[in-house]
């Protein structure tokens, strides 16, 4: 008997000694997150990154000044409302996005009660010569005007890894750990912490 409970409680060694812990380090907690918010249907830029791209590859069209993926939000507006976008072509020629992006910002920096990131996602923003443009298009209350489910369906939403936001010579190289960017707006921005590694 005490042989076999010997041999028993070896062999339960040699298991618990075979199972390895689960890495926790900062980095795995963003790769989880970033694998979920994948599985949920965000653009995660992971392929772009293990092909050699690293975390830059996810923020080339991201603009420092503007704090904005430049690219993501004008393509999403060409996409959705081509018919504004030429109103503004037509009276700024090359300049229409310059003056689209300016515009943009102004309305996303709050003014008393007025304008806002929430105000900006609620409701369109004017713009000389009469353009009107939504920043996102919410879900239909039904699905039975195609056009308003392609325009939703446009919405891009892309996740940041390690975003380099500094803008002076002293903080270039600052990053937040995970941004959450609609149509190239930034609106959620997280430092992850793993309480196990401190």
């Amino acid at each position: 008997m005490e042989i076999i409970e010997e041999t028993i409680v070896h062999k339960t060694d040699e298991m618990h000694m075979a199972v390895a812990m689960p890495s926790a380090t900062e980095r795995d907690f963003e790769d989880d997150v970033e694998l979920f918010l994948e599985q949920a249907g965000w653009k995660t830029f992971r392929e772009e990154r293990l092909a050699g791209g690293g975390f830059m590859a996810a923020q080339k069209d991201y603009d420092r000044e503007l704090a904005l993926k430049v690219d993501s939000l004008v393509g999403f507006v060409k996409e959705t409302q081509p018919g504004e976008w030429a109103k503004i072509e037509k009276l700024y020629g090359a300049a229409a996005k310059a003056k689209f992006l300016k515009r943009v910002c102004d309305k996303l920096e709050p003014h008393k009660d007025a304008d806002g990131l929430i105000a900006c996602l609620r409701r369109p923003i004017d713009m000389a010569p009469g353009a009107s443009f939504r920043l996102c298009y919410f879900q239909p209350a039904s699905g039975k005007n195609p056009d308003l489910m392609a325009k939703y369906a446009a919405n891009r939403f892309e996740v940041v890894r390690q975003l380099r936001y500094g803008t002076m010579a002293d903080n270039q190289n600052d990053s937040i750990d995970v941004v959450l960017f609609l149509n190239g707006i930034p609106v959620v921005t997280m430092e992850l912490k793993n309480n196990l590694t401190g």
